[in-house]
């Protein structure tokens, strides 16, 4: 392969790799079963279980009306990231 056409391929393989981060940042895995952006505070109980923590965040103002916003906090472990999930 030639200099230039290494570095194209590079750049693609790296596009990709932040592109799929990205991708992973609107579902969240419980188990061998995934969790959706969208998907209803019953769905993710039936999926995940219950919640380390839920708490209601407070009133968020969308298309002119008041939303409330509850917050669920799942911990998967000692040395693993907490999810937190927004629920409007």
């Amino acid at each position: 392969m030639k200099n230039s056409d290494s570095l194209k391929f590079l750049i693609v393989i790296a596009l990709f790799s932040i592109s799929s981060t990205i991708l992973k940042a609107d579902v969240l895995r419980c188990g061998n079963k995934i969790v959706n952006e969208g998907d209803t505070t019953i769905e993710v109980k039936l999926i995940c279980g219950q919640p380390f923590d839920s708490e209601f965040i407070g009133l968020v103002k969308l298309n002119n009306a008041y939303v409330n916003v509850d917050r669920y906090t799942y911990v998967f472990g000692k040395g693993k990231f907490a999810m937190i999930l927004d629920f409007l």
